[in-house]
């Protein structure tokens, strides 16, 4: 009896590569299908989720995206919205009811990029100046 030997590689979180990669996945590129383009565009715009690329190799983000733009993740915000419902809420506990905007992320994704994309030692480097709440440089 042989065995086969499979390595399985550790896929990325789809949250974290939908928040990184929606601006990139917007009009005409959110109905790109084929993983070749996928990968293509992620090249492309590598600069836009360059801190997933510590935790996870291109290939694997690219599976990801890619997953994400069967299901038309990127292409419907009530898609978005059933598969990520704690993006979608407002600080307040209210639910967005319009399309994300593509200029901008609201409180609630700041705050889950920066959390994601920054350790807490990382946090305490950053200049006060991105903290005006911080009188003393620390991020709280």
């Amino acid at each position: 009896m042989r065995f086969q030997r499979t390595i399985t590689k550790a896929k990325a979180p789809r949250r974290p590569v939908y928040l990184y990669c929606r601006t990139t996945f917007t009009g005409a590129n959110a109905r790109i299908r084929k993983r070749n383009n996928v990968r293509k565009l992620l090249e492309k715009n590598k600069y836009s989720f360059e801190a997933l690329t510590n935790e996870h190799d291109l290939g694997t983000i690219c599976d990801v995206a890619k997953e994400l733009l069967d299901a038309g993740i990127f292409e419907s915000a009530s898609k978005a919205q059933t598969q990520f419902p704690e993006l979608f809420q407002s600080s307040d506990g209210r639910w967005e009811e319009s399309e994300p905007s593509d200029c901008g992320a609201t409180k609630f994704e700041a705050d889950a990029m920066e959390a994601i994309t920054f350790s807490e030692e990382e946090r305490t480097k950053i200049p006060h100046t991105l903290y005006p709440e911080s009188s003393s440089g620390v991020a709280n």
